[in-house]
């Protein structure tokens, strides 16, 4: 992690306030994650390993941003997002939903569009990136930044 990542923060919201869905069936991976966010203020983390847990999460706890990584097993990120976004007993349509991906091509980052992915943060992953990623996610979601629904943002 480089020195830059232990001074960023959420900028603008109250970080220990945040709780964040966190998809990503690699602990490895996952724990780095939740390091960084943790670095960034955020301590409330739900962590599961695939879609279906995170569909289970969103209806027992409240989530203020979504961390999808792209390679899960069973229901895509994609999918998910797309139930996240459409089915009828979602608690949070609106959520700002992230994609984690290691080797997005623009059909991916279209696909990603359509499915209602916000933003893409490409791996290997900087610490800074993802949480400039998240703190741009959280003040567009939640008012501070006019919402340009026709982009996805690529990092």
């Amino acid at each position: 992690m480089n020195d830059q990542a232990h001074t960023a923060s959420v900028p603008n919201f109250e970080a220990s306030n945040l709780s964040v869905l966190l998809v990503d069936r690699n602990r490895y991976l996952a724990s780095i994650l939740r390091h960084i966010l943790s670095v960034g203020g955020i301590r409330d983390v739900h962590h599961t390993v695939d879609a279906i847990g995170g569909l289970e999460t969103l209806k027992a706890a409240p989530i203020s941003i979504g961390l999808l990584d792209d390679d899960l097993s069973g229901i895509t990120a994609l999918e998910l997002a797309s139930l996240i976004r459409t089915a009828p007993d979602s608690p949070n349509p609106n959520l700002p939903l992230i994609l984690l991906s290691g080797h997005p091509t623009k059909r991916d980052v279209d696909d990603a569009k359509n499915a209602g992915i916000n933003y893409f943060v490409k791996k290997p992953l900087s610490a800074t990136v993802l949480l400039q990623r998240v703190s741009f996610a959280l003040r567009q979601a939640y008012g501070e930044i006019p919402v340009n629904k026709s982009a996805v943002k690529f990092g």
